[in-house]
């Protein structure tokens, strides 16, 4: 009737209890309530009926989240459809810097795929990510199970832009834009495109895993900073946001399950 990882049911209208593997008996003319539960990361689109002599979906008749039906005097078969709903992909750490002629290995990577935050995402499954063919990663270096590795092999100072293709577990795809420097010498990007969230219609601010250091700006004024370190000081002097926070929620991750700790500090009188 449905896919087990985007949805399950009840069902009452039996007039028998007895279940064969491969269905469920109901007396034609019963009515038949179905009452789906759409799972993390979906989204309910209909439910269905069709009969066996049927040439065409019928649309059960919902209220209050049941759906009802008249059962045929056939075999019928029901569908619960639904849709992935759409990813969003956030990162929780810098842009890479790469130095040129050294090798990054698996063990440690330039960067790694699995320190992204990927919200609305079903819990069972595997994402996926491809580098897009045109936008592609500086020469020398590749994406091998979630790991951007290899030794690059041409120098890029300003940058390359590069695309990852996301492809969540429930199907839905989502694209990762990275600026990946090649130098000469150590460097460590100051973009934090990406990083958080704010949403100044809803009051509503979502770190994305990302931890950092919130601080007093003056009387009226709050300034969140990047604390990459979790030392409980502000990384760099340019602030992810500004603004005044007194009417804001502000949520350290939404609707994901992260493997990495978060470290808030808030410093000054808000």
């Amino acid at each position: 009737m449905s896919n087990e990882k985007a949805a399950t049911y009840t069902m009452t209208g039996k007039t028998s209890q007895y279940i064969d593997p491969d269905g469920t008996y109901v007396k034609g003319g019963a009515n038949v309530k179905i009452t789906p539960t759409v799972n993390k990361g979906y989204i309910l689109d209909k439910v269905t009926f069709r009969g066996q002599s049927d040439t065409a979906e019928n649309s059960a008749v919902e209220a209050n989240g049941v759906y009802t039906f008249s059962m045929p005097n056939e075999p019928c078969t029901v569908t619960i459809a639904t849709t992935g709903k759409q990813i969003v992909v956030s990162k929780t750490t810098v842009d890479p810097s790469a130095l040129l002629g050294k090798e990054y290995t698996a063990a440690s990577p330039l960067y790694d795929m699995a320190d992204l935050v990927i919200s609305n995402d079903a819990r069972e499954g595997e994402v996926t990510y491809e580098i897009d063919e045109t936008n592609g990663l500086p020469e020398g270096l590749s994406l091998i199970d979630g790991k951007v590795v290899g030794t690059a092999s041409k120098l890029y100072e300003n940058g390359k832009n590069v695309i990852v293709h996301v492809t969540g577990r429930n199907g839905s795809k989502a694209q990762l834009s990275l600026n990946v420097i090649v130098s000469n010498e150590e460097k460590k990007q100051d973009n934090q495109d990406g990083r958080i969230v704010v949403d100044e219609d809803e009051k509503t601010i979502c770190l994305n895993g990302t931890s950092v250091v919130i601080q007093a700006k003056d009387d009226t004024e709050t300034e969140i900073y990047v604390d990459d370190n979790q030392d409980g000081q502000a990384d760099g002097k340019t602030p992810l946001y500004t603004g005044d926070l007194s009417e804001y929620t502000i949520t350290g991750v939404e609707d994901n399950a992260i493997r990495r700790s978060i470290r808030i500090t808030m410093t000054g009188e808000m």
